[in-house]
């Protein structure tokens, strides 16, 4: 039998399935999310369905904050 420690990674062949997570809808977003649609679409635009992305961003605050915040 193969040894863990023989591979670069100890984690190697360790993973025993696989999850793929999609993107949250631009729907679901909108009933979980309780601010103005508009601002919601361009959040959404920009950040798309990805959640830790969402749970980053202040939604209290303006698109523009949160790119020169979180992204540049």
């Amino acid at each position: 039998m193969e040894d863990i420690m023989d591979h670069e990674s100890p984690l190697y062949g360790r993973r025993t399935s696989q999850l793929l997570l999609k993107p949250i809808s631009f729907t679901d977003l909108f009933k979980e999310i309780d601010i103005d649609i508009g601002k919601l679409i361009k959040f959404y635009s920009v950040f798309g369905g990805t959640p830790p992305y969402f749970i980053d961003a202040d939604l209290n605050k303006t698109l523009e904050h949160n790119l020169v915040q979180k992204v540049f």
